[in-house]
């Protein structure tokens, strides 16, 4: 079965289409970037291929080590606020919180 992870904003619209480690907006569809999961603590990328953000154990942090939000169980969450939800991988939830939610570079 392939990897498809949805993205969905706290009105249950859905803004991200996320396959295979890489970020896509929804409406337009714009490439946000990747992210990767595979070792100790996730990494999320940019288009240039730059980290942004590094996430572990449900907590995404920026590169200074700020915390920009955190997930479970589907819910994606910055401070006391639901600002979404994930249905998908760890990887996908974190790149949302960092790409999508977090960002203030949404196209």
């Amino acid at each position: 079965m392939p990897e498809m992870n949805t993205i969905y904003d706290s009105d249950s619209k859905i803004v991200g289409i996320f396959r295979f480690g890489v970020a896509w907006s929804r409406d337009p569809r714009v490439r946000l970037g990747e992210y990767d999961d595979t070792g100790p603590a996730g990494q999320v990328y940019d288009n240039n291929r730059n980290v942004v953000a590094r996430f572990s154990d449900g907590l995404v942090s920026d590169l200074d080590g700020n915390q920009i939000g955190s997930f479970m169980d589907g819910q994606l969450q910055i401070g006391d606020s639901v600002v979404g939800r994930c249905i998908g991988n760890d990887g996908a939830a974190a790149a949302a919180l960092a790409l999508i939610f977090g960002s203030n570079t949404l196209p």
